[in-house]
């Protein structure tokens, strides 16, 4: 478990299972507001909340991949209990955890104008690796000259 004074992180039980699902529900309604898209959704493996008080206020989902690595599959705060460090915490539990497990490398994604997981990431060491790009040819508002 993972903890600063008022932020407590640990791994979800089976009591924290209707909010884990109320924030993944909320995450992904979250990232609709981004451009960009994910063409698959991976759920991780592991799940890790954070606690304020009494309350599930975060909650981070990886899943261990081939070769020593790691996917941050998920990272979500409710939105009245973020900029007071939740995301850190949890990040810092995850990177700790994994690293405790053999991990040498871990990823996230981020989509282009979530700038606030983007700087989580690098807060913690994840840089971009690479840069995807892509259109959709049935959206009118991605068309030749659209965005120019």
């Amino acid at each position: 478990m993972t903890s600063s004074p008022f932020i407590r992180v640990r791994a979800a039980e089976a009591g924290d299972n209707e909010m884990v699902r109320f924030l993944l529900a909320e995450a992904k309604q979250e990232q609709a507001n981004y451009r960009g898209q994910f063409t698959t959704v991976v759920p991780g493996d592991h799940t890790v909340v954070a606690v304020v008080g009494e309350s599930v206020v975060g909650v981070c989902q990886y899943l261990l991949a081939p070769q020593n690595t790691a996917l941050v599959t998920c990272v979500h705060v409710l939105p009245l209990a973020r900029d007071i460090g939740v995301g850190d915490a949890l990040m810092l539990h995850v990177l700790n955890e994994v690293k405790a497990r053999g991990v040498t490398w871990v990823s996230a994604h981020a989509q282009p104008g979530d700038r606030a997981l983007k700087n989580l990431f690098e807060r913690h060491g994840l840089v971009a690796q690479s840069i995807l790009v892509g259109k959709s040819l049935s959206d009118p508002s991605t068309a030749e000259h659209a965005s120019q």
